[in-house]
């Protein structure tokens, strides 16, 4: 997360209360504040950090 919380909407999530309003939406996670995180740039950004992925499946639904 700490890349992202510099950039627009999401620097409320700096505060530690917004923050801990997470929660499971469909096949993401969402703040509050509508905030959410699309699970491929999750799968993406894990992979090129070189954090194992073999587990992880991604599915397209649409």
């Amino acid at each position: 997360m700490n890349p992202y919380l510099g950039l627009g909407i999401f620097r409320e999530l700096r505060d530690i209360s917004k923050f801990k309003t997470v929660r499971v939406s469909f096949d993401s996670i969402e703040w509050e504040n509508e905030v959410d995180l699309d699970p491929k740039v999750l799968y993406y950004e894990r992979k090129d950090r070189g954090i194992k992925t073999d587990n992880i499946k991604i599915y397209n639904i649409f």
